[in-house]
């Protein structure tokens, strides 16, 4: 058995203006990938003539100047797909996120990472993992490329994470050791394809991560059909990040 395809975006290829679309996100599901989302945290504006603002709302957007989707428009695919990956930007989005996932059933198969990276902007580390932990939220721990070493020492000891979301920013450095320590901590692991930062995805790399628990790339069905025993295609992306 393959990781689980993480399909980033939805299932676009290739067709890139779909990407991170309502139709995207229902084709994964509905082939059986899992789905990789951005979630925020919106207010609207209210407008001209209205008395009050609608009410803040989780939404999926891959940028705040991009498209956002609010999660209830998404739901049936939301449903659908076997496994969610949360990639939190907004650091008023994890309360919304866990009353969201409770309220339609969805917290058993998801996971919620990058928390880290919302670290950065002005709160304690160890303050948003014991929230995210309160709330109930199944998170990873990040290790990328840029800090593999000390990044992944962390992660695989860290107390309350489910597991770690591992990202090839730079270089192709997850190897079947590092696979084997995640499995050995008794975190689950997840690993970002090279495409996704507009580098070429070497194939060889995916059977390397067989011990993973999920892959996210934007190629879910090429993960799919090499789990159902056909060959793996030669894929050269030709986008940027």
């Amino acid at each position: 058995m393959v990781p689980i395809p993480l399909a980033h975006r939805g299932w676009w290829w290739p067709e890139p203006r779909r990407q991170n679309t309502p139709p995207a996100f229902l084709a994964a599901a509905r082939a059986g990938y899992g789905l990789e989302l951005d979630v925020r945290f919106t207010a609207p504006s209210a407008g001209q003539g209205a008395p009050q603002a609608p009410p803040a709302r989780i939404c999926i957007a891959h940028g705040r100047d991009g498209p956002a989707w609010p999660a209830e428009d998404i739901l049936p695919a939301l449903c659908s797909a076997p496994a969610l990956a949360w990639n939190l930007k907004d650091l008023q989005a994890p309360p919304g996120l866990a009353e969201f996932l409770e309220k339609h059933g969805l917290r058993d198969k998801s996971v919620v990472f990058d928390q880290e990276l919302l670290a950065g902007m002005g709160i304690e580390r160890r303050l948003l993992d014991r929230r995210l932990a309160e709330l109930g939220l199944p998170h990873l721990a990040r290790a990328s490329g840029h800090h593999e070493g000390d990044g992944l020492a962390l992660a695989l000891v860290h107390p309350t994470a489910a597991g770690v979301w591992l990202d090839c920013n730079g270089t192709d450095w997850v190897t079947p050791t590092v696979l084997a320590a995640c499995r050995g901590a008794g975190k689950a692991s997840y690993v970002v394809s090279p495409e996704l930062h507009g580098r070429p995805l070497d194939l060889a790399l995916w059977v390397a991560w067989q011990a993973a628990d999920g892959i996210c790339t934007d190629f879910p069905h090429l993960l799919a059909a090499w789990d159902a025993g056909a060959p793996l295609e030669p894929v050269d992306p030709w986008w940027a990040p």
